[in-house]
């Protein structure tokens, strides 16, 4: 039996989680919530109520209730009861009431969209080891109808919700657990939305050629030979070439660009970093050497490709496959 996620955890890191809060917050109108902290606020359920969400690189989105929204690493973002531009004149700082001494809810039920104060869960992590890593999107957004395609994630969620379970968790090690497969989840699901030659070739069950492929995930600006790379797998040059070409359709090099490409466009999209420090971070030594490889790649400089992406307009297919 194929499962649409068997084997991917290639690319997930070993995520550890050192404590969770569980907490509520009430969006009133006419006020817009500005968010602005240094934990990791792993996700928000919308429980009832219509929300808009606006963070700096993308325009505002709609969250109806049942929507998960998720951010793989801190970031500034705004709440309102309106999709109109956030007024600096009507900021407000969240306040986050604490829900670990009450049962919580059913996240299966679907509150009433039309409530007049939209009322979230949030679960914040204050001590996270091993974040999610960059090539992640730094925000995941998984709407009611999308549950199918994320098994066991309600089940979960449902899991983490129960007061029975939450009052027998001594030293709170169960609902740890359970965020850490929370988070896996939420990444597989992230990486398949955003990048889908990754997550197929996830699925390589070769120990030697994991050890490759988790190599170059971790240290993507490292200036990698094959050499090194086969003496990594205990392999000669042209096995490994053979074996990495036979499992993942690439050769560990060709693979290694694509791999940097992916990171590049998820950072042009979803950061304010300039381009010749994304060059750097994705392992390029200069700007033009990164604008030219990007070029090739994508058919357009990496700030045609940001504007772009920033505008909305934006349906790039990679040229050099």
């Amino acid at each position: 039996m194929n499962s649409a996620f068997e084997n991917e955890n290639a690319f997930i890191p070993d995520i550890r989680v050192n404590s969770v809060n569980h907490s509520m917050l009430k969006l009133e109108k006419p006020w817009s919530y500005c968010v602005d902290v240094d934990k990791v606020i792993l996700l928000y359920i919308l429980l009832e109520g219509t929300a808009w969400l606006h963070t700096p690189d993308n325009p505002p989105t709609k969250i109806l209730p049942g929507t998960v929204v998720a951010f793989t690493r801190p970031q500034v973002h705004y709440w309102t009861t309106s999709s109109e531009e956030v007024k600096q004149s009507a900021l407000k700082k969240p306040t986050f009431t604490d829900q670990t001494s009450i049962d919580l809810f059913d996240f299966n039920k679907l509150g009433d969209n039309e409530a007049e104060s939209p009322l979230f869960y949030i679960g914040i992590s204050p001590d996270t080891v091993n974040l999610v890593p960059d090539i992640i999107a730094p925000l995941v957004i998984i709407p009611v109808e999308e549950r199918k395609n994320i098994p066991g994630l309600w089940s979960l969620l449902s899991m983490l919700s129960r007061q029975d379970i939450r009052d027998m968790d001594v030293g709170e090690i169960i609902g740890k657990r359970l965020v850490e497969a929370l988070i896996a989840l939420l990444t597989t699901y992230s990486l398949r939305k955003t990048s889908p030659f990754m997550a197929q070739q996830a699925a390589c069950n070769d120990h030697r050629i994991r050890r490759v492929l988790s190599a170059l995930h971790a240290e993507l600006d490292k200036n990698w030979s094959l050499e090194e790379l086969a003496q990594l797998a205990t392999m000669s040059r042209s096995g490994l070439s053979d074996r990495f070409r036979q499992l993942v359709g690439d050769t560990p090099i060709n693979y290694l660009n694509r791999l940097r490409m992916q990171r590049a466009t998820s950072l042009l999209r979803s950061s304010t970093m300039p381009i010749n420090q994304i060059a750097w971070v994705v392992g390029y030594q200069s700007g033009p050497a990164f604008n030219k490889a990007f070029v090739k790649k994508m058919g357009m400089t990496p700030g045609t490709y940001r504007e772009k992406s920033r505008s909305g307009n934006i349906d790039v297919i990679e040229k050099d496959k």
